[in-house]
């Protein structure tokens, strides 16, 4: 097969620009998790170093706030989005205030909303070990470190993910 240019085959009517790399839970979920005093997040394994530039999740119920952070393998922040009001129902992007360089290795995604009627997709029953909450008050952000503890739990968010830059 021959290539153009710019590297893309020239039997395709127009030029695709190669897909942005998503990293995190990627299922539409069957369910929801709830909460204003608990952070829910996942692990995950980034390959290569990277800049993210937008989060994404899916939204059940809209009601109130929302914020997200990234913490990298010690558990120190990364990034916290600024609070800002939870979106439409549906899958949605949040482009990032600032884009971040994460690096290479396991990260953790987390996501906390003000009003407990707030719902977002997720998917029950994860594997162990991959989906985490601890207590923590909407009102005083995400803390710097996470808790030294975490304890497991099945619901994990569903596309909480981060979305690599060009």
């Amino acid at each position: 097969m021959s290539k153009g240019a710019l590297g893309y085959p020239l039997d395709r009517p127009y030029a695709e620009p190669p897909a942005p790399a998503w990293v995190g839970a990627d299922t539409a979920g069957t369910g929801d998790f709830l909460g204003n005093t608990n952070a829910l997040g996942i692990l995950t394994w980034v390959p290569v170093s990277f800049t993210a530039v937008q989060m994404g999740f899916r939204v059940i119920t809209q009601l109130g706030n929302m914020i997200l952070g990234i913490y990298d393998a010690n558990r120190a922040r990364l990034y916290q989005e600024p609070s800002f009001l939870v979106p439409a129902a549906g899958p949605k992007r949040k482009t990032l205030t600032t884009p971040v360089l994460l690096p290479a290795g396991p990260l953790y995604l987390f996501i906390q909303v003000d009003d407990a009627g707030s719902q977002f997709a997720a998917s029950f029953n994860t594997p162990a070990g991959q989906a985490f909450v601890f207590a923590n008050t909407y009102a005083d952000g995400l803390p710097a470190m996470l808790p030294a503890t975490l304890a497991d739990n099945d619901d994990a968010p569903s596309l909480i993910a981060i979305r690599e830059g060009f």
